[in-house]
């Protein structure tokens, strides 16, 4: 008996299913010993994360599997075309990159400037922090608009994120079992707000979100069928999403979500990054105006005013568009 159960076991690790857990949805060559993605890394980040259609606000057909969401809410920004004064209202775009730190998993002493005391806090960049990470957003108070992380679930077994902040963590599910759909018109799942955060302190946490589900309405983020499912950041602090860890029903391709011609266009450290070398961009303002053209990747855009700016880039695997700010 023992025998058999030995090759039962064996033969579901070939076929890349956990004997607990189901199959990972990303690809084994990405995840570690115990099935997490870490964004640690701009290959892993370039395969998988990418902006849902921050436009028209909603998922993004073409784009990758993990799809980030901007803040619902707009800040003021320098109009370029204006007026020495003038101002434009846009939305702040929610990013990822390998050199985001997160918040320590301990406290360290810090001294409050307004009334000299020592106080214990999670501080960013502090012991334990880990770099790399999708970096959500605070939300506007009691509005539950923060930045976001919006990803195609195909029937699941579990879902978690690890998550780091330097204060309690609040956040705010929905969902959607229909593609074109807005994002505000998706369903509430469950919000963790001031008198029941997700974590109370600050530090790392591991997430079941998978687990979630409406005590009233009975909507879940475990299903049978494909939804679309959004977190938002809903407290006042960002959000640090480290990683990553979800086990599907069936086995899957990781990127079947993809469209072949999807390639990865984001702005960081002052410039473009294209995970397709070939792609040309055309860099426009907020007037439509042409500033800046050239190989996307590595495209420099730090002698650009501060402003809104409409990045195309195309290939022959498709054309991306972005939109960035520039401080």
């Amino acid at each position: 008996m023992k025998n058999l159960i030995a090759i039962f076991l064996i033969s579901m690790t070939a076929s890349g299913l956990s004997a607990q857990s189901g199959y990972n949805l990303f690809d084994k060559a990405d995840v570690d010993e115990k099935g997490w993605l870490w964004f640690d890394s701009e290959a892993k980040i370039n395969k998988y994360v990418g902006q849902a259609d921050n436009t028209t606000g909603s998922y993004n057909a073409s784009g990758k599997i993990i799809q980030l969401v901007s803040t619902d809410y707009q800040i003021k920004v320098p109009d370029p075309q204006g007026f020495p004064g003038d101002s434009i209202k846009v939305s702040i775009v929610t990013t990822a990159g390998v050199d985001s730190v997160g918040a320590s998993n301990v406290t360290v002493p810090v001294i409050d400037p307004k009334t000299g005391e020592t106080k214990n806090e999670y501080v960013i960049g502090g012991p334990g922090a880990k770099k790399g990470a999708i970096v959500l957003t605070s939300s506007k108070p009691s509005k539950n608009n923060g930045g976001g992380l919006l990803i195609k679930l195909p029937p699941i077994v579990s879902y978690e994120l690890y998550l780091s902040s330097e204060a309690k963590m609040f956040t705010y599910i929905t969902l959607s079992a229909k593609e074109d759909a807005r994002i505000s018109e998706y369903a509430v799942v469950k919000g963790y707000g001031l008198f029941k955060p997700l974590h109370k302190s600050g530090g790392h946490t591991e997430w079941k979100i998978g687990e979630e589900k409406n005590s009233f309405t009975g909507l879940a983020v475990k299903a049978d069928k494909v939804q679309y499912v959004l977190c938002r950041n809903s407290g006042s602090y960002p959000l640090y999403v480290h990683g990553i860890r979800i086990f599907t029903q069936k086995p899957t391709t990781s990127t079947s979500a993809l469209k072949k011609d999807a390639f990865q266009l984001y702005h960081h450290g002052g410039s473009l990054v294209c995970s397709d070398e070939s792609a040309e961009a055309l860099v426009f303002d907020s007037t439509g105006k042409k500033v800046r053209s050239g190989k996307a990747s590595g495209l420099n855009l730090t002698d650009l005013k501060s402003g809104v700016y409409t990045v195309k880039a195309k290939s022959n695997r498709g054309v991306e568009t972005l939109k960035i700010v520039l401080p």
